[in-house]
């Protein structure tokens, strides 16, 4: 199933995140002259201070939102392919943190072939590197991390702009005169309420330094909102309010009390309790360590208007949810401004992610890690069809919006090479344009390609591509042979693919494998279950990449994401030539491999809009050996080579590229200057032109006809040459890996 989210608001229901093309500079927010109409629509529904806030929120969170479901989506179907036991890895559960170093720790009781899953697992992993509050596998953790690199360190960077604002609220409500009167520990449950009739009333005395509080014969000591700290009770009865909220005081150290007032001491006025307990609730939850709490906790920090709904995080940010509200009266009541509390930090974000973008490399991880989501996509299209775990709905966005929303991040940090060449190169004519099936604005462009100068980027998609090609061929083409109605089509691609790796071997190999096939655990309809997750079929997986030659890839993925800093050049180049020849055959049948998966119906990742795993394996080829691209058609130029200097003194000389840049930069050679302080990381994604006048190879599914592996193979290439798709039957574009010159 492929979640579509639909663009609306209600106010008083909830704020659809929707970004709309703005961009976040070190000197503010640039609009777009092209608003969507929902913000207009809804402008007079909510005061002018508060609706700039939300609309400012509203851009960066959608943002964040779908590029940790992008993340998440590759993660999760990534981990259930090596993963029997998935749902105690699942990725939606919470991990350990505090740089945890054992998620790819092999266990000692399982097979060479298990071991080698777990290793791809971890060197496909490499790429999305580890938040604050995200491990290596996209978790949200229990102890914060502090070794912050890769996609999810820059989504953590991003990310600030959900929890800085709360943040910094206690202190920009002190600073309009908002104060905090606590609830006396003897004070009765009759007493509280006639107090807070009172305060509402305005029917108290300050004392004349405004640091006492004298209301129904009560004298209190004031706080200010930044000096109190917040926790839901732990066991029932502490508290006698239903919202369980008990706050003490950071100064005296007191004993927790019920929660108590806020009041605006120029008005004296208070505000209303719920809105009060929503407030500390959200300070409360952006103060972190949330998953340190107890289930029951949680459930109180999480309740009312902050209650968690699926559907609603999907599209919705529960914490603006309720702010909106909050603001709102607050403007109206008291004249609050809250766009401070969201101005500064994105100003701060945007210098802080082009800083992490100079030292860092981060690009490389972000590209790579776009191409491996794309990658992935047969895994999401097949889904169904499978006996793996279904995974949350906030994990099955579509593809379009998740390219969608890689092309507008690059664009709202205006994301930029070492060379200042944006990453995210704008069509001319018209660059955004509204679709109903993407949740944002369109954006029409095309992203640079990864560079792959750091030989773990190599061996994230040539590891990606291996787990993607493998489960496939196990999952849907071999297991289709044992049902009672095989697709024939299926059956047809399985033998050509042993055609092509074994030539006239093929029938022995197809025999031995269908043997070895039979004899695995069948599941509850009587068919084998097949798949790189079990156990059971190990001797099978161990046939199997003996005869398509990825046993010999993997040890290659092996070398490229074991030694840091190196280039895969000079990987390749350690390699004695009689192994290079076996290694170049063994990656012409995974391209071709792949190819033939992109061109089945029900398996390609076309239906999405994807290139599908076909494009890692094309980047590989392009970078590493460009005679093999040459015969296999793949394009040269569709590979940027961007190189980058390394921490090894060694590596410090320039590498030059052997292939030349982009067509749109007119294939001018770069040099990438920014130095490696972190990692070494880059990316890419392209979209297609038309042709009707070209037979490429990748169609719809209606229009898809069996062929040959050649003719396959050779129309596919076609279209990695740059020009482009016929109709897909998807209404969009799809990933290639480059634009016609």
């Amino acid at each position: 199933m492929v979640v579509i989210m639909k663009t609306k608001v209600e106010y008083g229901t909830g704020f659809t995140l929707t970004y709309e093309g703005v961009q976040f500079t070190e000197e503010g927010i640039q609009y777009s002259d092209k608003p969507l109409s929902k913000l207009v629509e809804h402008e007079g529904k909510i005061p002018s201070k508060t609706f700039q806030f939300c609309e400012d929120f509203n851009n960066v969170g959608a943002l964040i939102m779908r590029f940790h479901f992008g993340q998440s989506q590759r993660s999760a179907s990534l981990t259930q392919v090596v993963r029997s036991n998935y749902k105690d890895y699942a990725i939606d559960k919470i991990g350990e943190g505090a740089d945890q170093t054992d998620f790819f720790d092999v266990p000692q009781d399982v097979s060479n072939v298990i071991k080698d899953n777990l290793k791809l697992h971890q060197l496909s992993s490499y790429p999305l590197g580890e938040a604050k509050i995200l491990n290596r596998l996209t978790q949200a953790v229990y102890e914060r991390n502090s070794m912050i690199c890769g996609e999810q360190g820059l989504f953590g960077t991003i990310h600030t702009a959900v929890w800085q604002p709360v943040l910094a609220l206690p202190g920009l409500l002190t600073k309009n005169d908002f104060i905090y009167v606590p609830c006396l520990l003897d004070i009765s449950p009759t007493e509280y309420k006639e107090i807070s009739e009172a305060l509402n009333d305005g029917n108290f005395l300050l004392d004349e330094d405004k640091t006492k509080l004298t209301v129904k014969e009560r004298t209190i000591d004031l706080n200010s909102l930044s000096d109190i700290k917040i926790q839901p009770q732990l066991e029932k009865g502490l508290s006698f309010q239903d919202n369980e909220l008990l706050v003490t005081s950071k100064k005296s150290k007191g004993a927790p009390a019920p929660l108590g007032w806020i009041i605006h001491l120029p008005s004296k006025r208070a505000l209303a309790q719920v809105d009060t307990e929503d407030l500390m609730k959200l300070i409360r939850l952006a103060e972190g360590k949330f998953h340190q709490l107890t289930p029951a906790q949680q459930k109180i920090l999480m309740s009312g208007r902050l209650e968690d709904n699926e559907r609603v995080r999907v599209i919705q940010n529960r914490q603006l949810n309720v702010m909106l509200s909050i603001f709102a009266t607050l403007e109206k009541d008291f004249n609050f401004d809250p766009t401070p509390l969201i101005n500064n930090v994105l100003k701060q974000i945007a210098k802080t992610t082009r800083k992490y973008i100079e030292e860092t490399n981060v690009l490389d991880d972000f590209l790579t890690g776009f191409i491996q989501t794309a990658m992935i996509q047969h895994l999401v299209v097949t889904q169904e069809k499978s006996k793996r775990t279904e995974l949350p709905v906030a994990f099955q966005l579509g593809f379009k919006a998740i390219e969608n929303n890689a092309k507008a991040l690059a664009y709202a940090f205006n994301m930029k090479d070492g060379n200042g060449v944006p990453v995210l190169h704008l069509d001319e004519e018209e660059c955004f344009y509204q679709d109903k099936e993407l949740p944002d604005l369109g954006m029409k462009g095309v992203l640079l390609a990864p560079s792959l100068t750091d030989s773990r980027h190599c061996a994230a998609l040539l590891s990606t591509a291996i787990l993607v090609a493998e489960q496939m061929i196990l999952e849907q083409l071999l297991t289709c042979v044992f049902q009672k109605e095989s697709n024939e089509e299926y059956l047809h691609t399985f033998q050509s693919l042993l055609k092509i790796c074994q030539g006239k071997n093929s029938q022995n190999a197809y025999e031995d494998l269908y043997r070895l096939a039979s004899k695995c655990k069948e599941s509850e309809d009587g068919i084998p279950l097949l798949g790189l997750q079990y156990e059971h079929c190990a001797e099978l997986i161990t046939a199997l990449r003996s005869y398509i030659g990825t046993d010999v890839l993997i040890h290659f993925a092996s070398q490229l994401g074991t030694e840091e800093h190196s280039t895969p050049e000079k990987i390749v180049g350690n390699i004695p030539p009689l192994d290079q020849t076996g290694l170049i055959k063994s990656l012409e049948h995974l391209h071709l491999i792949c190819s033939e998966l992109q061109s089945l119906p029900g398996i390609s990742a076309a239906k999405v809009g994807s290139g599908g795993a076909v494009l890692g394996t094309s980047l590989i080829i392009a970078k590493l050996f460009p005679d093999l691209a040459k015969s296999l058609g793949i394009n040269e130029n569709q590979a940027v080579t961007v190189p980058i200097k390394t921490d090894r003194e060694i590596d410090k000389k320039l590498i030059i590229p052997t292939l030349s840049a982009c067509p749109y930069l007119k294939a001018k050679q770069r040099e990438y200057n920014a130095p490696c302080k972190n990692r070494n990381t880059f990316f890419m994604e392209n979209k297609v032109k038309t042709n009707t006048t070209m037979d490429l190879g990748i169609k719809s599914e209606v229009e898809q006809k069996i062929s040959s592996s050649k003719q396959k193979s050779s129309s596919l290439c076609k279209f990695f040459i740059g020009t482009t798709i016929t109709t897909l039957g998807i209404g969009g574009t799809i990933l290639a890996l480059g634009l016609g010159s």
